[in-house]
């Protein structure tokens, strides 16, 4: 009960400390949350912009307290309570990705893929992180089709059958493309191979459906033909059906209802925009992070490289940079190979 009482205490001088140091904190979360809750896609730079305008906002106010800041951060970082609570943040924030992750029943399937291909080469599935685990970068491609997707949802007939096309359309080409390629790197470096000269999507999707059988319902073999169809014909719609005609170059004809292209186009953007995402991040977070060891070097290292002493300082960042790189080297070693 004593620890229990000197942890709340401490969290309690942290807090007063942080607030002290940023009285514009809570208006400047509760001002993004608001934006947050009205954005609905629609502009996606507008609102980047609006939120880095409000954020940039306190960084420079920041910039005038910089000593303050930096005795904070050593007192901060100086404190046993401090990085505990850390170590406890990181955890929450790794369940609450991967409680994200799991709304896609197929983000364990990714996550297999990945464990596997680690297996060959120690963190080659770091990938899936960079290409992906960006939400600010992710954000514009994933808003493309959204605004398609909600009128679809509200219409009917022929109205509808367009929507659906353009989405599928949007969801492939500025989401999908870039999904299917990064797990057919990952097929190839699983099996301690390099990748070669990626085909055409059509092509592409193929080969890496035929390459993950073992891991069904990451690749939708039909995206690639339906993609080109929804781009290059014409509506062929079916009125007595509720259907679309579609074909491939070869002219070979699918009659395929609306209902279905819609899960299907969903089901892509879901995959491709939302749960490669939140894996890349569950697994920098996880495995890169906290599993490896290289987050609890660090904090128990960042006093030293917080400190006033330039040499102690020096040794910190240089043992955290190395334990860093040794961490690598296996996927460095194949990538020069």
């Amino acid at each position: 009960m004593a620890k229990a009482k000197d942890k709340t205490v401490g969290e309690d001088k942290i807090q007063r400390h942080l607030l002290r140091l940023m009285p514009e904190l809570p208006d400047l979360l509760e001002k993004v949350c608001a934006k947050a809750e009205r954005f609905d896609g629609t502009e996606p730079k507008t609102f980047l912009a609006s939120v880095e305008a409000d954020v940039n906002g306190l960084v420079a106010k920041l910039y005038q307290r910089k000593r303050r800041l930096g005795r904070f951060w050593a007192f901060l970082i100086g404190r046993v309570v401090a990085r505990a609570q850390a170590r406890v943040f990181a955890s929450e924030l790794i369940e609450m990705t991967k409680q994200a992750a799991a709304v896609d029943s197929r983000y364990s399937l990714l996550l297999k893929l990945m464990h596997k291909t680690d297996e060959k080469v120690p963190f080659a599935s770091l990938i899936v992180s960079f290409r992906h685990g960006d939400p600010k970068e992710a954000m514009i491609p994933q808003c493309a089709p959204l605004s398609l997707f909600r009128q679809a949802e509200e219409t009917t007939g022929e109205a509808r059958a367009t929507l659906v096309l353009d989405a599928l359309a949007k969801t492939v080409e500025f989401l999908y493309k870039p999904y299917v390629l990064t797990i057919w790197i990952l097929s190839y470096v699983k099996e301690g191979k390099h990748p070669p000269q990626p085909p055409e999507f059509g092509d592409l999707v193929k080969v890496t459906h035929e390459r993950l059988l073992d891991y069904a319902g990451l690749v939708e073999p039909r995206a690639g033909w339906m993609r080109n169809s929804a781009v290059h014909n014409v509506l062929d719609y079916i009125l007595e059906e509720d259907s679309v005609w579609m074909w491939d170059r070869k002219g070979d004809r699918e009659k395929i209802r609306v209902d279905e292209l819609l899960a299907m186009a969903q089901s892509m953007y879901s995959i491709s925009a939302r749960t490669i995402q939140r894996v890349g991040q569950l697994y920098m977070f996880r495995e890169f992070f906290l599993q490896s060891g290289l987050l609890d070097m660090m904090l128990d290292l960042m006093p030293h490289a917080l400190a006033n002493d330039q040499e102690k300082a020096a040794l910190a960042e240089q043992e955290i940079s190395s334990y860093g790189a040794a961490l690598l080297e296996p996927l460095e070693k194949f990538c020069q190979s």
